[in-house]
């Protein structure tokens, strides 16, 4: 009977902690962060984003919009929202890179902040092996950037 109690409460103890990990934690304290700032309606989706800065992107609808905060990690930093009508769609940026990138793998589509300046960042592999950062504006899809890292 020890011996059950004991995996029982090992297992309890293990589950605590890897759904109270560092990560959980900070998206925890960024949706807190939203809810005392915004009259939030639903959130919808928490991703992490790591650039310059540590970000959260809190995909939400508020009573009158939808959209995203982008919720630093440092609490001391501001949150900046936008309206999902004033950007493009995941979609519209994968259309964009296709356009631009032939023969390429798409490995992650994802929303990104570079000072301030919200971002798709579409991460993808050439034929040649080189992996590819390449950033374009939420607002417009033009141009922002590109990081190759070769193999």
């Amino acid at each position: 009977m020890i011996i059950l109690i004991s995996i029982i409460l090992s297992f309890l103890f293990v589950l605590y902690f890897t759904t109270m990990s560092p990560d959980s934690k900070l998206s925890k304290q960024a949706i807190d962060r939203i809810y005392e700032n915004s009259k939030i309606k639903k959130i919808l989706d928490v991703e992490h984003y790591h650039g310059e800065k540590s970000y959260r992107v809190i995909e939400a609808e508020t009573a009158n919009q939808s959209g995203y905060f982008f919720v630093p990690d440092e609490t001391s930093e501001e949150i900046i929202f936008v309206n999902k009508e004033e950007g493009i769609t995941r979609q519209n940026a994968k259309e964009i890179i296709l356009k631009e990138k032939k023969d390429i793998e798409i490995l992650d589509i994802r929303l990104a902040i570079d000072r301030k300046k919200p971002l798709w960042e579409i991460v993808f592999k050439e034929k040649n092996g080189q992996r590819t950062f390449f950033y374009i504006t939420y607002k417009s899809g033009e141009f922002y950037k590109r990081l190759t890292i070769s193999n």
